[in-house]
């Protein structure tokens, strides 16, 4: 049978599109080359890890197998009440981290040594961190128990 390639070229996407790619790629019953022409991040990258084994571009033919044992945990997400999934595609959080610490880091500029600049990240990251436990939830836990309990009871 002719194997079937699939040039991937992608900066990352929406993760229904690329499960919808996959799933294709499982259903047909050529082999699927897969060969990275630029980038391949996030869904890209999944896609890539997913064609034949020790064909295509994959530097790490082991990783195909991993990805497909590994599955039920990546797509937990979609478990999550869907209102949950805005916040949780998002890394606007991580991102106003990142930029504190690189503000804060800026005004030292020159520390005396590492353990010094640990310091100064590990203090931000712990308060940062208690600030999301007191402050108001970004994800409220009680929906996931709801969601939880009616799912128990469906099943029930």
């Amino acid at each position: 049978m002719k194997p079937t390639s699939l040039y991937i070229n992608s900066p990352g996407g929406m993760v229904t599109s690329g499960l919808a790619m996959y799933e294709t790629m499982r259903y047909v019953r050529a082999p699927v080359h897969t060969l990275c022409m630029g980038t391949a991040r996030a869904m890209g990258s999944f896609l890539l890890m997913a064609g034949e084994p020790g064909q295509g571009a994959t530097p790490h033919p082991r990783l195909t197998g991993w990805v497909e044992e590994a599955i039920e945990q990546t797509l937990t997400f979609f478990r999550l009440p869907r209102t949950h999934h805005k916040h949780l595609k998002s890394t606007n959080m991580l991102e106003r981290l990142n930029e504190e610490i690189r503000r804060r880091t800026y005004v030292v500029r020159i520390f005396p040594n590492t353990e010094s600049c640990l310091r100064l990240v590990r203090a931000l990251v712990v308060e940062t961190h208690e600030n999301w436990m007191e402050a108001n939830r970004y994800i409220n836990m009680d929906d996931i128990r709801e969601h939880k309990k009616l799912a128990l009871r469906n099943a029930a």
